[in-house]
């Protein structure tokens, strides 16, 4: 198999079987075109710059569940949710 540094939408898409069926939370395609579609559109976005930016508190009030509260406002928490 190649090295994937340096691979293309194109060359990602040519992977795949014509009559190809990718599947996962976020895609349902069926054939090439689709496919190398997707590839285009995800190697574009990685070249966007994009920063979410929301109260973080509140965030771990909601995902942690119980501890979240305390565990919010602790410095050692919010660095290892960042990695």
């Amino acid at each position: 198999m190649p090295p994937s540094r340096g691979w293309t939408p194109g060359a990602m898409a040519a992977w795949y079987a014509p009559d190809a069926q990718f599947d996962d939370e976020v895609f349902s395609l069926r054939g090439q075109a689709p496919v190398g579609g997707m590839w285009r559109m995800l190697c574009e976005a990685t070249q966007a710059r994009h920063r979410d930016r929301f109260n973080f508190w509140v965030w771990s009030r909601q995902a942690p569940g119980i501890p979240g509260p305390v565990l919010g406002r602790a410095p050692p928490f919010r660095r290892k949710v960042r990695t």
